[in-house]
């Protein structure tokens, strides 16, 4: 399993996030790539690629560590009211705090949370909000 789909199986675990989601394709709308398909309606989650990895040592190390920093984004649309994105965000917090994920190729996983949820620039449309994780790998 990949870092990515370990992110989204703990997500899609969250009852008090995907209830909050709408369903795509048969399943809670947990994205793992843009572009976001065009007939995705909000509320939806997108993990993102890393925006910054660092590793230390090789492959060929057996202590071989590596950080992954993901932002994840939580966009709803714009009620007027912002309690029911709030509350799924920190649920989105609360299920990456200092979680065990299961990653193939890698003996230990760890995802932490380094910021959030804060609010992503809003439009009239939309509203967002972010979660900021590090997944620490080590083989």
């Amino acid at each position: 399993m990949s870092t990515v789909k370990a992110i989204h199986d703990v997500l899609a675990a969250t009852p008090a996030l995907t209830g909050f989601l709408t369903v795509y394709q048969g399943a809670p709308a947990i994205f793992t790539r843009r572009p976001i398909p065009s007939e995705a309606e909000e509320p939806y989650v997108i993990v993102n690629a890393p925006v910054d990895v660092q590793s230390s040592g090789d492959l060929e190390n057996p202590h071989f560590i590596q950080d992954e920093q993901r932002d994840i984004e939580l966009i709803a649309p714009a009620t007027g009211s912002v309690a029911a994105i709030d509350a799924a965000a920190e649920a989105m917090r609360l299920a990456l705090a200092n979680v065990l994920l299961t990653v193939i190729g890698y003996r230990r996983a760890r995802a932490t949370v380094l910021s959030g949820p804060r609010e992503l620039p809003a439009d009239s449309d939309s509203y967002g909000r972010l979660v900021v994780v590090n997944v620490h790998l080590v083989t």
